[in-house]
């Protein structure tokens, strides 16, 4: 067995820095997001579905902790649409880009923050999403293919 340990090729992961798992989370992300950076403003990529669902929550949270923020819808993952999402983030010009939802919204804010250099949190809502570590954004332009961009 130790002949083959140390056969073994090495290699690097990027982990997550700070990991929260559990129910009514969501009306505590401000807190959270002052954990992680301080930000004074924030920019938000979601869904339309989960926006109407959870906005109240999270604009309430993210007013408590003093943190200006810009909602942007993201959808679909076509490259036109991504582009079209990260011009209007760039422009906001908040401290770092949240990616809250599912699949695609996540990976989209993903995508936006690692070609903007800006710090990334997912806040993915359904635990079986891998976008809570994984690099990897899916795109669609002549054909579905994934980037790799950075871990959240």
């Amino acid at each position: 067995m130790t002949k083959n340990l140390d056969r073994m090729p090495s290699h690097t992961m990027e982990l997550p820095r700070l990991i929260v798992i559990g129910e009514k989370n969501i009306g505590k992300i401000g807190d959270f997001l002052i954990s992680l950076e301080k930000p004074k403003k924030v920019s938000l990529v979601t869904g339309k579905h989960v926006k109407k669902i959870l906005q109240k929550k999270i604009e309430k949270s993210l007013r408590v902790s003093k943190i200006k923020f810009v909602w942007h819808t993201a959808k679909d993952n076509e490259l036109r649409s991504i582009k079209n999402v990260q011009n209007k983030v760039k422009k906001d010009k908040g401290e770092l880009v949240v990616g809250i939802g599912g699949g695609r919204s996540v990976d989209i804010a993903k995508m936006i923050a690692f070609n903007l250099k800006k710090p990334f949190v997912s806040i993915p809502t359904a635990a079986s999403h891998d976008g809570i570590a994984s690099p990897f954004v899916s795109v669609k332009s002549d054909k579905p293919h994934s980037i790799v961009a950075t871990a959240p």
